[in-house]
């Protein structure tokens, strides 16, 4: 029997508190909106938020717009994130150097 794959999605900015996932919400929405099934995460390319919920402002810019942060936490991107996830997409060019660094050291 042929199983369909669930695609994974994974947004990177530095800390996981603004940026990614802001981006978290709005891809969680429109995937909903279009009744698409995707797995989104969200990571920093730093700890130093481990656990932390995105910035206040952030959610409260992104609630404003019907964006909804559930269950949104910041966690540091791992070694096993680049072989779980189809598509990693980082928020600047910053974080995609680190994410690339990381990646070919392992």
């Amino acid at each position: 029997m042929f199983t369909k794959k669930k695609y994974s999605v994974l947004m990177v900015c530095m800390g996981n508190i603004c940026r990614s996932p802001t981006a978290h919400a709005v891809l969680i929405k429109t995937l909903k909106l279009n009744n698409m099934t995707v797995r989104v995460d969200s990571a920093g390319t730093i700890e130093h938020h481990k656990g932390s919920r995105p910035d206040q402002r952030s959610m409260m810019v992104a609630q404003q717009r019907g964006y909804d942060f559930k269950g949104i936490k910041s966690r540091p991107i791992t070694d096993s994130d680049f072989e779980k996830f189809d598509l990693i997409l980082a928020m600047d060019n910053h974080n995609l150097f680190r994410l690339q660094a990381k990646c070919q050291h392992h």
